[in-house]
Order: structure tokens, then C-alpha cells, then sequence
């Protein structure tokens, strides 16, 4: 047990000394030579394996050339490549150098030549009539053949024959990777041109047997990349998944890696055995998965990545990195096995072009100059760091503590001078009563650096409250203010003596504060002020109305969970008001409240609290909102019986309103208001004068049948089952029929809940302003010309009918949504019922467009029912719109025959859409100008 004690302790020590040291590199990269020319156009440079030669295809003066250089890059050999309008190069080895040169002539062909450097000797040459090789991706020697994987072709070359096959017998899309295992010769490759199969990662595996003639291929979809695990093949998935095949007489699956933490994005070169992905951010961080060992590599990159940098990134079978900033000439390169820091080479290069490796080489080229680097053992040098220290003043500091990677050093004056070696230091400088310097130098050379430390300040906390509202709050240090606040205020402050005042309604509080570490202080103020009118000892009460001297009336509509109307009451009865408040929670007052509020001229969405004031019978002032203490004294004090003023905010507008009729109403409510002989106020009335009829059950028998008519209509959306069915089977296929109900559940309910909140919005919106009928009826209009539009029965009417196009704006914005609608469905098929119904949701505002015709119909339509049965027609709606994915969902579930049908009604759904949407189209125009044309 102790033992363990003692490792535990050890291990924990090591951690935090990793953390605080950093580290720097043994080795640094130093460069060697560098060629130039103002009349080279470089195209490609390449490094032997060892490192020992260097080959550079380049134009100069229109004419192709291949150079070959030494290992310190001194030239060896160049030659013209005649009659050549391009070219690529490939190492092997020292000896095999692979140069494919693209000749001109009336059928384009490629001449693959492979050259020994070594003894100046071109060992074979094969014509390949009728191709181009832009790249030579990968290449290998099996036996007799040498194996060369290029992007549209895969040719197995006969060396002793100097004869070629290439396979398969068409051009491929992408060769893409090759490697040699113990059980064959393993491609990947992709090999379909359909832009939905791309979409789903469709890639070919290919084994050969080292003959161009045995051979087994098998397809997958949603493969992104092979690592090699000879005998066994890692195949990833874009879904984190990586499944483990044997090779044999075919793949066959014997385990699985599931939820990757990192979705990684490349393999690692010549042989695949590492995956890795670079997450671009501040700083890069590369991570690399060594799958057979199960073990998880970070490496932070201090590389400069600013937006529009290009970023290049390599990892090798041996643990060398390199990641690359194009733009910024900066390369950071190291060995993740080691977990040595990475050393950080800055080229003097213009932007990168490309990058090379040998074994303890690094070729940099761009268009004009090539850079040889090489790895040499790194000379420790010492340097010498002074620090000086001083307080905010200027003045200096003694006696300060100074910890160096936890080495601590006191100097008895101000300055300290230190010799250290050249490395990465954190650095802590302390003195009591003083905040701590933090700051961490990698020294390279002498270095003075002058500190100023700030004395310790401490946290002062004022809380105030009253009976009358929050008090403004000063903090102040002699006659100066530090801060200010209402209700609360905080300050940083040094040690010492400061005033705290609290002020409100002309009462003042001030109370020395003596700080010394962090302090908070309470104030209350208690306010009593001088009334305007002397109380009613009656009170006030919500059955009988209040009245205060001059015959003046005060009501007030509000929520005791309104917080403006519990300060408005303070108010009030601070001023010596009484006053009559009626609660909206009652339905009584609430239709008193809209009834009121629906009388004024100005339209404005329903605001409490709504306060009345009335000279006896005479409605003087109309306040919404909460005034300021000072503005509600003005306008209690307003003497003028001749006008009626309204008072929003800080504007003031004088109204003409029935001051009987708000008098009535608000004093003895709407059941005694039509036996006072005073008209009601009326219905909102249309722009025809005529008044709105309230609906009658009649109405709602007649509205039914046409809201599902229309559900039906907006249900068949191709884009939204095409979109559904490769979630539900992507699930299925990775995770199971488990995970493909609930995740098929999740997004049918986004999709409803997202339809039913719409439509409930766009109802309150139109209840609250009438006229927008109209704009919706407009919108209906167009998407009824919309759909028949784009039908391709009219396609053929010469031309007349276009397809309507979104303007530029929108269509910058749908792009958006619709990328971010495909990241979602791409993760979602891992599972996630979180994703699938975020996908939902978007993908219901995605697709708005395609169904958002039939949908403003229905919603004008039940607008004018009552609420609860608006409620049940959304419902209802919802129910019918979602119906085909519940359907679709369940026959891609279950499968068999439910499929099969699904499958033929969606056939013939399809074939017959330019018909129904026709048909819709021209339904739509006759609801628009129904909605237009009725009461």
C-alpha cells in the first residue's frame, strides 16, 4: 500500500512538473542550402526515403526540366524532358527514383520511366498510351511489378516484361490510398461519379493477391479512410466508428471502436497506421489515435493560424509531424511518440508551396527557391535574466521573491540578475501586499524586463434597498467617485478609508467604510414622504373605488408579479394616494383591462401597468408603463379638467376619448355598463366598415374539413422524406432498430412541435394586428404562382413560366442553414436523439419554403375561432402533416411488405407532383383572394 502511495505521489509530481516546465527541443532543424531563380517556375520536389537525393521537376523559359541534387543539395544531374507539358516524380528509394512525363501528340499519353541516381542509369521506360498522370499519389515494388496509384488509374507495371495493366478496365473518380499487407495488397478507391452515392461516402475496397488478375472488391458507404492492422484492416466510418476486418477470403468484421472522442480526418504516411485530425484554434491542436495500441496522442501546435491561413498537416508511420502554416512561412514539426515539444522553423520562403521529408531532412520549396533543412543536435547555451521591479508609482521595490520553475530567489534591492540556460521559464514575482506577477519567457539570449507590481486591492460590496425603490449608490474615495450604482455597487479598492452614500427622494445616507479586505455593507433607507393628498381611513379596496381629495380617482390594472406595478403602488402610497388596483389574474378585470385598452387611438401591444386618473367623471391621464417619481408628481398635479392626455414612456400625447365610457367601465364594469345607457365600445370593425361576426360552431364544422384537406397537401414533401429516409437508415445500419425508433421519434417531434409553435405564433400575430391578413393573403398569392411555376407541366408551355429564384440575401442565408442542416443529419446518424431533434427543428425552417403556402391558409382561417378550438384544428393539422414520416418510419423499421408499399406510393406520389402541385397552386390563388375578398 505504501509503495502505491509513494507512485501515486511520483506520478502526481511528474504531471505538475510537466505542466509547469516546458520543455525545450534536443534537436533543432538548421538551414543547410537554398537554391534560387528568377526564371523557375517549380511544379514539384521530392526526397529520398534516406534523405541522400533530392529531384525537382520545374519550368524555365517555357521548357520542363528535372533536377537532381545530393544531400546537401549540390547539383547531380539535370535533363530537358522534351516534347513534355508536365510532370511528377516519386522515391522509393535512393536507387528508384519514378518520374511520369505527360508527352505531347495527338492522343495524350504518359511516358513512366524509372531512374537509378545512383550509377546515372534509367533502368525501364513504359508508354502509356491515352492517360495523364497529374500525381503519382503512392508507389511500391511486389515482386515483379511495380504498383503505381495515381488519381484516376491503378497500373500494375511488369518490370521485366516492360508491359502495364491497369485496373479496374474504366477510370476511377479517386485513387485515394494502397498499402502492402500480409494478405495482399490492399486500395482504397472511389469509383462512383453519383453525387448521392458521394454524399454517402461510397467507397470501393479492392485486395489483390499480387497479380493484377486475382482480386476480390467489396463497397461500403460512409467510409472515409483504411488503416493498416495487417493481418486485420481498420476500416473508419464518417459516423466514429472504426470497424476491424480480417483479410481472408473475404472482409470479414471481428470488432469495432465506437464514439470516437475526435472525428478524425486523415491517415497517416507511407503505411496508414495512425489516424489524426488537426482542430484549428488558438493554439492548433493535432491529435493522433494509434489504433492497435488504443492510445490517444495530443500535441498542442504553436504555429500562428488567422483567418484565410492555409494549413497543411502531415504525420508519418515513425511519429514525425509537420504542420504547416502556408501564408505565415512557419512550419512546427516534431515527434509525438518522444512527446518532445515541437520545434517551430520559420522559412524565408515566400508561401509555401510544398513539403518533402527524408530521414533527418526537410525540403521547403515555393514557385522560385528550394530550402534543404536538416535535424542536428541542439547546443545549450546560458544567458543571463535581470528583472527590475517597481510599484504603480515608479517607485522601487525591495526585498521581492522571485520563483523560477519553482526555484525561489529573494533580492534584498530592486533588481535581480539570474543565469539560466536557454529554455522556457515560469516566472512568479511576490511581495506581501502586492498581486502577483505572472508571465512565462522562453530565453534565448540576455533579457531585462522591467515588472510593476500592483499593490492588493480588495472587493468592496454596497447593497441598498427602500420602501420606495432601489437608491442610487456612490462609492467614493475623498471627493472623488470610484463607481455608482442603482441598488448595488462594487469597486476594487486598495486598503484604506472610503464614504458610502445611498440617495433617493431628496433622502440622503452617508457612513464612512473602513476596508482592509474584501467588505460588503447594507443599507436601508426608510422614506416617508409628504403626501400630496391626506390618506382616505377608509383604505382602498378592489369592490369599492377609492377617492382622494379634489374628487380625484386613481385605478390601476396590473400583476402583483409585475414588478412595475408592485413599485408603481409604492408610489402611490408613498404620495399619499389611494387608489383602486384591480388584478388581470381576475378574468373580470382582465376584460375590463382589454376592453380599455382596445378603446385607445394608439396601437401597442398590451403593457402593464395601465393606470387611469380621473377628475370626478372626467378622464384626465392615461398612464402605461411606470413613471419616474418625478413624472407621476407632475401629472397627479395637473389641475386641467378640459383634456385627456396619454402618457407612454416618455412621450405625451393628448387623446379624444368618451370619458363616460371609461369612467363606467372602469368604476362599475362591463355588467353594469349597458344598464347606464352608454355604448359599448365596438368590435373591431374591417377595412369595409362592416363588423367582424363572431364565430359559431356552424363555422368550425365548415373549417375542419378544408384544414385537412390542406394538411394533406403540405404533408407530400418529397425534401423532407428523402431527408428523413437516410437518417432512419443510416441509424439502422450503425446503431441498430432501437436507436432508429427513438431517434425517428425524436425528429417527428421536433418537426410537429416546431410546425405547432409556428402556428400558434402566426395566430397571436394576425389577432393582434388585423390589416396583416392582407399581407398574408399576398404571400399565400405568390406561393400559389410559385407552385404552379415550377411545375414541368407548364416548363413546356414555350417558355412562358420561370422558377421563381430567391434574391441573393436569402439565398446566402438558406446555403448557411442548409450546411448546418447537413452537419446535423451527419451526426445525428451516429444516434444522438438530441441531434436528431435539433435536425428536426431545422430542417422544419429550412423547408418552410416547400409547405409554407397551405400552411398560412390554415392559420388565417382558425385565427377568428376561439382559442382552444384553434388549438385543436393546429393539432389536428400537425397530426396529418407528420403522418407520412410516421409512416415512412415505420416501414424502413419494420421493413418487408410496409416497406415495399411505402416504396411504390412514394413512386407514384413522385411521378404524379407536378399534377398535385399544379392542382395546389391553383388552390392556393382562390384562398388568397377568398381571404381578401371576405369579411
Amino acid at each position: 500500500m505504501k509503495k502505491r502511495i509513494l507512485l501515486l505521489s511520483v506520478l502526481i509530481f511528474a504531471t505538475i512538473l510537466t505542466i509547469l516546465v516546458e520543455a525545450s527541443p534536443n534537436e533543432e532543424w538548421r538551414l543547410v542550402n537554398r537554391i534560387t531563380s528568377n526564371t523557375w517556375s517549380i511544379t514539384k520536389v521530392v526526397s529520398s526515403p534516406s534523405g541522400n537525393f533530392i529531384a525537382a521537376i520545374y519550368q524555365e523559359n517555357g521548357i520542363n526540366k528535372l533536377a537532381i541534387y545530393n544531400s546537401s543539395l549540390k547539383p547531380v544531374k539535370q535533363v530537358t524532358l522534351e516534347n513534355t507539358f508536365s510532370g511528377d516524380a516519386y522515391f522509393l528509394s535512393d536507387g528508384l527514383l519514378i518520374l511520369a512525363k505527360n508527352l505531347y501528340g495527338t492522343i495524350p499519353h504518359t511516358e513512366i520511366a524509372i531512374y537509378n541516381p545512383q550509377i546515372d542509369k534509367t533502368i525501364l521506360k513504359v508508354d502509356l498510351p491515352g492517360t495523364t498522370i497529374n500525381e503519382i499519389r503512392k508507389a511500391l515494388v511486389t515482386g515483379n511489378y511495380l504498383l503505381l496509384l495515381t488519381q484516376k488509374y491503378i497500373f500494375w507495371i511488369d518490370i521485366k516484361a516492360a508491359t502495364y495493366t491497369a485496373v479496374p478496365d474504366t477510370p476511377i473518380n479517386q485513387g485515394l490510398q494502397m498499402v502492402e499487407t500480409s494478405r495482399g495488397i490492399v486500395f482504397l478507391t472511389i469509383e462512383t461519379f453519383c453525387h448521392i452515392c458521394l454524399s454517402l461516402n461510397e467507397k470501393v475496397i479492392r485486395i489483390y493477391q499480387w497479380t493484377p488478375f486475382t482480386y476480390q472488391s467489396f463497397e461500403y458507404y460512409h467510409v472515409l479512410a483504411i488503416v493498416n492492422l495487417d493481418p486485420y484492416l481498420g476500416v473508419l466510418f464518417d459516423n466514429g466508428t472504426i470497424g476491424i476486418y480480417e483479410i481472408n477470403t473475404g472482409l470479414n468484421r471481428t470488432s469495432a471502436i465506437h464514439n470516437l472522442a475526435v472525428n478524425y480526418s486523415a491517415v497517416s504516411l507511407p503505411d496508414y497506421k495512425f489516424l489524426y485530425s488537426t482542430s484549428t484554434g488558438t493554439p492548433t491542436k493535432l491529435t493522433i489515435f494509434d489504433v492497435p495500441h488504443d492510445t490517444l496522442y495530443e500535441v498542442m501546435v504553436p504555429v500562428t493560424n488567422t483567418k484565410g491561413d492555409s494549413l497543411a498537416t502531415y504525420v508519418y508511420d515513425d511519429g514525425l509531424y509537420l504542420v504547416a502554416n502556408k501564408n505565415q512561412n512557419q512550419i512546427a514539426l516534431g515527434n509525438f511518440t518522444s512527446r518532445d515539444p515541437p520545434y517551430l522553423l520559420n522559412t524565408t520562403t515566400s508561401t509555401i508551396v510544398g513539403i518533402s521529408r527524408g530521414r533527418d531532412t526537410l525540403v521547403v520549396y515555393d514557385y522560385r527557391t528550394i530550402e534543404l533543412y536538416k535535424k542536428t543536435a541542439r547546443e545549450v547555451q546560458n544567458y543571463e535574466l535581470t528583472l527590475e521591479v517597481a510599484d504603480e508609482t515608479g517607485a522601487s521595490i525591495a526585498n521581492f521573491t522571485v520563483e523560477i520553475n519553482g526555484t525561489k530567489y529573494t533580492s534584498k534591492t530592486n533588481t535581480i540578475t539570474l543565469t539560466l540556460k536557454e529554455g522556457t521559464y515560469k516566472i512568479i514575482i511576490s511581495k506581501p501586499g502586492y498581486q502577483q506577477y505572472i508571465f512565462t519567457t522562453k530565453l534565448t539570449s540576455n533579457e531585462t524586463r522591467r515588472i510593476i507590481l500592483q499593490k492588493t486591492r480588495y472587493t468592496l460590496r454596497v447593497h441598498a434597498s427602500s420602501n420606495a425603490g432601489q437608491p442610487e449608490i456612490y462609492i467614493l474615495d475623498g471627493t472623488r467617485a470610484l463607481c455608482r450604482g442603482i441598488g448595488y455597487a462594487e469597486a476594487k479598492v486598495l486598503p484604506g478609508n472610503y464614504t458610502v452614500l445611498a440617495m433617493l427622494l431628496n433622502n440622503t445616507y452617508q457612513a464612512p467604510v473602513k476596508v482592509r479586505n474584501d467588505t460588503e455593507v447594507y443599507i436601508i433607507l426608510n422614506i416617508e414622504e409628504r403626501p400630496i393628498f391626506p390618506p382616505n381611513l377608509h383604505g382602498n379596496t378592489q369592490n369599492q373605488t377609492a377617492i382622494n381629495e379634489n374628487n380625484t380617482i386613481v385605478i390601476v390594472y396590473g400583476s402583483d408579479t409585475c414588478a412595475e406595478c408592485r413599485a408603481l403602488k409604492n408610489q402611490l402610497k408613498l404620495l399619499g394616494i389611494n387608489f383602486t388596483f384591480k388584478d388581470i389574474s381576475n378574468k373580470t378585470y382582465l376584460q375590463e383591462y382589454q376592453t380599455l385598452y382596445d378603446m385607445l387611438p394608439t396601437k401597442t401591444i398590451y403593457q402593464i401597468p395601465f393606470t387611469l386618473l380621473f377628475r370626478g367623471k372626467h378622464l384626465q391621464a392615461i398612464i402605461i408603463g411606470l413613471p419616474s417619481s418625478q413624472s407621476l408628481k407632475e401629472i397627479l398635479n395637473e389641475m386641467n379638467v378640459n383634456s385627456t392626455w396619454l402618457y407612454l414612456g416618455d412621450q405625451k400625447q393628448e387623446v379624444t376619448l368618451d370619458s363616460s365610457v371609461f369612467y363606467t367601465l372602469a368604476t362599475r364594469g362591463i355588467s353594469l355598463l349597458n344598464t347606464t345607457g352608454n355604448a359599448l365600445p365596438q368590435p373591431p370593425k374591417n377595412n369595409t366598415g362592416t363588423t367582424t361576426p363572431t364565430p359559431t360552431p356552424q363555422d368550425v364544422y365548415h373549417v375542419l374539413p378544408v384544414i385537412a384537406t390542406l394538411a394533406l397537401a403540405d404533408s407530400i414533401n418529397p425534401c423532407t422524406f428523402m431527408v428523413f429516409s437516410a437518417l432512419v437508415l443510416a441509424v439502422a445500419s450503425f446503431s441498430g432498430t432501437r436507436k432508429a425508433i427513438y431517434t425517428s421519434a425524436s425528429f417527428i417531434g421536433a418537426v410537429y412541435l416546431s410546425y405547432l409553435l409556428l402556428g400558434i405564433g402566426l395566430i397571436r400575430f394576425v389577432a393582434m394586428f388585423t390589416q396583416l391578413r392582407y399581407v398574408l393573403a399576398l404571400l399565400v398569392l405568390i406561393a400559389g404562382i410559385y407552385e404552379i411555376t415550377n411545375t414541368t407541366q407548364l416548363h413546356k408551355m414555350k417558355g412562358l413560366a420561370q422558377t421563381l429564384k430567391l434574391p441573393k440575401t436569402f439565398s446566402n442565408i438558406q446555403a448557411k442553414l442548409n450546411t448546418l442542416q447537413a452537419t446535423l443529419l451527419t451526426r445525428a446518424q451516429k444516434g444522438s436523439i438530441i441531434l436528431s431533434f435539433l435536425a428536426g427543428t431545422l430542417v422544419s425552417f429550412t423547408l418552410l419554403p416547400c409547405s409554407s403556402g397551405p400552411y398560412l391558409v390554415a392559420a388565417l382561417m382558425v385565427s377568428k375561432l376561439p382559442f382552444n378550438i384553434t388549438l385543436v384544428c393546429l393539432l389536428i393539422y400537425n397530426m396529418i402533416f407528420v403522418l407520412p414520416l410516421i409512416l415512412i418510419s415505420a416501414a424502413i423499421i419494420l421493413g418487408g411488405k410496409l416497406l415495399a408499399t411505402m416504396d411504390m406510393a412514394s413512386i407514384k406520389i413522385n411521378q404524379l407532383r407536378k399534377y398535385t402541385s399544379l392542382l395546389l397552386g391553383l388552390a392556393l390563388i382562390i384562398l388568397a383572394l377568398w381571404i381578401i375578398l371576405s369579411p
